[in-house]
């Protein structure tokens, strides 16, 4: 079942259109719309996955944020110099 919700996010991340934002913000998105499937869409509780999945989806989407502020005031290897704010 686990490997099913993954799956499912995974095509949802692929079969999203690329935007300008950059992976991180692409990934927030297919990550968002993956939580909204399993919220809105998703039949009972599949033995406790569908609770869990949304548990780590939400966890995810915390990080991605935390990765997309990090990344606006910091260097990343191969950037070069630090980015204004």
């Amino acid at each position: 079942m686990k490997k099913t919700i993954l799956l499912l996010s995974v095509s949802f991340f692929f079969a999203l259109p690329l935007h300008a934002e950059g992976p991180m913000q692409n990934a927030k998105i297919a990550a968002q719309t993956a939580l909204e499937k399993l919220q809105d869409k998703a039949t009972t509780d599949k033995g406790g996955h569908r609770a869990a999945a949304i548990k780590h989806l939400k966890a995810a989407i915390a990080e991605i944020d935390a990765g997309i502020e990090f990344d606006k005031g910091n260097v990343t290897k191969g950037e070069g110099k630090k980015k204004k704010n």
